[in-house]
């Protein structure tokens, strides 16, 4: 997924946290930086490999689909489990700051590992080629209301 979509689903969520009663604004502003944040690990890989700082050169490799494999150890079975255990320790320390790094490093997860092969709109802006599938196009739309009911009804 884009990293639109990670920022509108960490929003969505902590919205909901929000009105639920749970969070704060700087809480759902927190949680949805980490979940866009977490994104950097592709970049992270993309620099490991290439030995680049181009940002321009990963991202277009990404979208390009040339790096279909770009997985690190967070997306693996063990950075999941030591995750895990992370978030289980910082729960006994800190319920809330588990809850926001636990949602935003699940919510990551999630739509990392979302199938997204659906039939894409191709354009460039600022030109970064994008290529966002039908499938992720409604997601994100689906998210934006959500968050406008939320924020402003």
């Amino acid at each position: 997924m884009y990293p639109q979509t990670h920022l509108l689903s960490g929003l969505a969520v902590g919205a909901v946290a929000q009105k639920l009663g749970y969070f704060s604004y700087s809480d759902t502003l927190i949680l949805t930086s980490l979940t866009v944040l977490l994104d950097i690990d592709h970049y992270i890989y993309f620099v490991c490999k290439y030995k680049t700082l181009s940002f321009f050169k990963a991202w277009q490799a990404a979208v390009l689909k040339k790096e279909m494999g770009e997985r690190t150890a967070i997306h693996h079975a063990l950075g999941f489990l030591l995750f895990t255990i992370f978030f289980i320790g910082i729960f006994f320390i800190d319920h809330k700051w588990a809850l926001i790094l636990c949602l935003a490093y699940y919510i990551h997860i999630l739509f990392d590992y979302l199938p997204n092969d659906s039939h894409r709109v191709k354009f460039s802006l600022l030109k970064l080629s994008f290529r966002l599938s039908y499938y992720e196009i409604i997601l994100d739309g689906i998210f934006l209301s959500l968050i406008i009911a939320l924020f402003f009804i």
